[in-house]
């Protein structure tokens, strides 16, 4: 039976976002509405970079009655790819392209680094993330971002110089006035370290090119986004404890020594948050509960990184599509240990671990990262590590006496029905494909099998616990030896979406897939 339109649309539970100020002052709620005016530029931006023809699309849709909910689905996925099918396009047959509108669209991965190789002087421009790949002739050029969007990033950044103007905090003054200097240059080095230092506020605001999930050619290019946060200072005051064991957390990786970072003393804030607003990449598609930011890996080197915990996010995504999927996948002895702590936890290590483990690495002889090395394989490589090293750390934190002992037996039940959720997503995005990959290793280690009977999945926690060991050692020496064969080997083979279960997740179709967030702040 063909699917519509509006069966695609049921796949999103609709969620209204509050404005979350009540604690606000008059002051802050005004420099809250110059930030997500100042966010909402970057929206046209991001659609810019997921194709080329995604702009003109939504004006055409919008003209008709008729193509309203077509036009939905649009707005859901930024253009007319849909994300949770590996992209496949629902409106026309054009097929997305692998760089999406960061290149030309017949543009081979080959032809670009075949190019790179003829014109060395031209590598670092190439593979900034910061720029777009346009041809001029016969000749390819590097345009940078501020100046490929200036249309849009000028005008976002004289709004953070005026939100600037009207805070009374030192750090926020600081940091939105160097971050509207680096939507300028494309130089993000200061106000990354910038908003690391931010303290004393009660507003937080992510704005920037950050991710390359969107660049399936090479995964270098970053997409735009912006989220508008007000921080939960009692919630965030309970995590300081995990900055004290960072870095035994990175010296208990299941990994050679020689592979583990010494570096000591970074900086590690983490923050509890309530969204107000959010734009470009972190708003379509995939909805994120948390991330860890800057992707810099200089300035992790210097500052370490912030980890953001996205609470009403968190609440939403528990309530409309993890408690469902459980109670109907996992095995009904073990739904009980899904429980909001346990998946809140797992969240806050998985974002920790994106910061532990090698980043500056050696490949034959040669000074690159990670992202480089591994290509485009990077970002789902990447995922799970930070998934397995989360399932990996958190025991360790309990023998430490950080964490109660009875949570131990809720952290693989409740990760499991996040999984459930993720691999809904496909193989197109990093999140969906890492998962797979997890999933089918832990089945292999038999760390979880399907009941064919009851059609629902039992944990074993013994082999559960091995098969995380096991593949996070196997994950991290990956990214340490930049094995970019590796990777493709380990995403081609396990990466996939197997029988055992996709079976049950095709009966689950009324279930939401994931939520449409509302912003009662702009929206």
């Amino acid at each position: 039976m063909t699917e519509t339109i509006k069966d695609k649309l049921r796949k999103f539970a609709p969620v209204q976002i509050g404005k979350h100020t009540e604690s606000l002052t008059t002051e802050e709620n005004a420099i809250v509405e110059k930030l997500v005016d100042a966010c909402r530029q970057l929206e046209s931006v991001f659609w810019k970079q997921c194709w080329s023809g995604s702009l003109a699309l939504r004006e055409r849709l919008s003209k008709k009655k008729s193509d309203r909910d077509k036009l939905h689905y649009v707005m859901i996925n930024a253009g007319p790819f849909e994300r949770v099918r590996e992209n496949r396009p629902f409106v026309g047959k054009t097929p997305k392209p692998l760089g999406a509108g960061f290149y030309p669209e017949d543009l081979t991965k080959k032809q670009f680094e075949n190019y790179v190789t003829r014109n060395p002087d031209v590598k670092e421009a190439f593979m900034s993330p910061f720029t777009v790949i346009r041809r001029e002739g016969k000749k390819l050029v590097a345009v940078p971002y501020h100046v490929a969007y200036a249309e849009h990033v000028e005008p976002a950044a004289a709004l953070l110089r005026e939100a600037a103007g009207m805070t009374r905090n030192p750090s926020l003054t600081k940091y939105l006035n160097s971050r509207a200097a680096g939507l300028l240059s494309d130089d993000y080095f200061q106000s990354d370290c910038d908003w690391i230092d931010l303290q004393g506020t009660p507003i937080d605001v992510v704005i920037g090119p950050y991710e390359v999930y969107e660049d399936h050619l090479l995964s270098i290019k970053a997409t735009y986004e912006g989220v508008v946060m007000v921080t939960d200072q009692t919630e965030s005051r309970k995590l300081d404890v995990y900055v004290s064991h960072l870095e035994q957390m990175e010296q208990n990786l299941p990994i050679p020594e020689r592979y583990k970072s010494r570096q000591k003393g970074l900086a590690a804030p983490m923050t509890v948050v309530n969204d107000l607003y959010r734009s470009g990449d972190i708003r379509h598609g995939y909805q994120a509960v948390a991330f860890s930011l800057p992707n810099d890996p200089k300035v992790h080197e210097l500052k370490g990184a912030k980890k953001v915990m996205h609470k009403n996010f968190m609440d939403a995504r528990l309530e409309k599509v993890i408690v469902p999927l459980a109670s109907r996948l996992l095995d009904r002895g073990q739904l009980e240990l899904v429980t909001p702590q346990g998946y809140f936890d797992f969240v806050v290590l998985h974002e920790i671990s994106h910061t532990l483990g090698p980043r500056q690495i050696r490949v034959n002889g040669s000074a690159t990262t990670v992202n480089e090395a591994l290509k485009e394989c990077y970002p789902a490589i990447e995922e799970a590590k930070a998934d397995v090293c989360s399932l990996h750390t958190l025991p360790y934190l309990i023998q430490q006496g950080v964490l109660p002992a009875a949570m131990e037996h809720q952290y693989p039940a409740s990760y499991l029905g996040g999984l459930f959720r993720s691999v809904r997503f496909g193989t197109a995005e990093a999140h969906g494909k890492a998962e797979m990959m997890i999933f089918n290793f832990l089945v292999e280690a038999g760390g979880v099998r399907c009941d064919p009977r009851a059609k629902r999945f039992v944990i074993d926690e013994a082999r559960f616990k091995q098969g995380i060991e096991k593949l996070a050692g196997r994950l991290l020496t990956i990214e340490a030896e930049g094995d970019y064969a590796g990777a493709r080997a380990m995403l081609d083979g396990l990466g996939v979406l197997r029988k055992d279960l996709g079976g049950p997740l095709s009966a689950l179709k009324r279930i939401p897939i994931d939520f449409e967030p509302f912003f009662a702040w702009a929206d």
